[in-house]
């Protein structure tokens, strides 16, 4: 049972919230704002505040790169997805660091590429998808760094595993079977999938249909252990192409099938899809993959970033 099943009438496990329908929106929505909320007390997060530059109270800063203009379409860019069907792409970066933004900003225009920047929590984009503030996306894909083995380890994980416990499952089964059979489970086969699987991909099995009927869909990344193999700006750059591969794979109806894939292309873990649309928008919500308190140049995410969509872009553009 997961959190976002309080509107279905679908059975709860024991202890979860009750099943109703709060103020001012689902439950889903209530436990994300309730994370944002936590994120944002400035008395339990002074120092993090302070090392991220992040003042809740100013908002979330959500600003544009090339081209500019308000969040919508003119933010989305076009890829093909197969014969007649052609797909709207928002990228979205929310990170609490304003050096992570700082350089997206600076990456994405240097490029020419459209992206909505945040410096806020990547729940408060989630919340402005589900409540269709931001006005493009039928299905959101939410990229996010995660551990070779799929443990739930940092704080970012803790939470979505909070809101999404089943989807989180789904990726620690797919990180531990790429380990391959034979090996037994236990710290040794959990430490070899770390550093067997750097870099790989995965899509959780289900997507989430909000209240709203929009989808939302879990992409894992094996960014965990910290992979500068051949530098980190790269890593981050194939990680996120692949990621953005996996969302096209899914949004065509190709379905996936086999192991996860490695960074800079290959076959993607997760589940057959339905059949391609003509035109269908998603939302792409992401964050600088694989940062940890402490990284002493946060920009080199904002360009791993931004290269790994412009490679993606150049081979299917619409």
């Amino acid at each position: 049972a997961a959190l976002w099943e309080a509107d279905s009438g679908r059975p709860r496990k024991k202890g979860m919230m009750a099943a109703r329908r709060l103020a001012g929106g689902s439950v889903l929505e209530q436990v994300l704002q309730g994370q944002i909320d936590r994120l944002s007390d400035v008395r339990a997060n002074e120092e993090l505040h302070n090392w991220w530059n992040w003042d809740p109270a100013a908002g979330s800063g959500a600003q544009g790169a090339a081209p500019s203009g308000a969040r919508g379409k003119q933010k989305a860019a076009a890829f093909a997805a197969g014969p007649g069907a052609q797909v709207e792409i928002e990228v979205a970066v929310a990170d609490l660091h304003d050096r992570v933004i700082g350089g997206c900003h600076e990456s994405f225009s240097a490029l020419g590429l459209p992206a909505t920047l945040m410096q806020a929590p990547m729940q408060q984009a989630m919340l402005e998808f589900m409540r269709g503030e931001g006005g493009l996306g039928d299905d959101c894909f939410v990229v996010f760094g995660c551990y070779g083995n799929g443990q739930v380890e940092s704080a970012l994980q803790k939470q979505l595993a909070e809101v999404f416990p089943e989807q989180m499952r789904s990726l620690e089964a797919q990180a531990m079977a790429e380990v391959g059979a034979g090996v037994k489970a236990g710290y040794e086969a959990r430490l070899q999938a770390n550093m067997a699987n750097q870099g790989k991909v995965w899509v959780a099995h289900p997507s989430v249909t909000t209240p709203s009927g929009s989808a939302i869909h879990l992409v894992g990344c094996a960014a965990y252990p910290r992979c500068q193999n051949p530098t980190e700006e790269v890593a981050i750059s194939r990680m996120f192409r692949t990621s953005l591969d996996a969302v096209a794979q899914v949004v065509s109806g190709q379905g996936l099938c086999g192991g996860a894939a490695k960074a800079g292309g290959g076959s993607w873990g997760g589940w057959g899809g339905g059949g391609a649309e003509e035109h269908k928008k998603v939302l792409v919500i992401t964050h600088a993959l694989g940062s940890f308190l402490g990284h002493n140049e946060p920009e080199l995410f904002g360009r791993g970033l931004a290269t790994g969509f412009r490679d993606f872009l150049a081979e299917r553009r619409a």
